[in-house]
């Protein structure tokens, strides 16, 4: 079952996630605070990654930060995804 995601200004839902997808990208691409917030509407299993444990990765496998650039590029474009992770 996906997870909602909601504008945390509005109760209009954005978009609903599942299993493997990424949350929070926008805010380690572009070295900022959260954008949305996110409610599980049923139990599930999370990785939390600090932002040295980002930066190594991002160091170690350029294809992780590749990854995160592409999530955040195409949820919301250009305007928040044009860091570095």
């Amino acid at each position: 079952m996906a997870d909602s995601f909601y504008d945390r200004f509005s109760p209009e839902e954005i978009a609903q996630l599942g299993a493997g997808d990424i949350v929070g990208e926008a805010a380690i691409v572009n070295h900022s605070l959260r954008t949305a917030s996110i409610v599980a509407l049923t139990p599930l299993e999370m990785i939390h990654f600090t932002d040295e444990a980002v930066r190594r990765l991002c160091d170690e496998m350029p294809s992780f930060q590749s990854a995160l650039e592409a999530v955040a590029l195409e949820r919301f474009g250009n305007g928040q995804a044009q860091g570095k992770a």
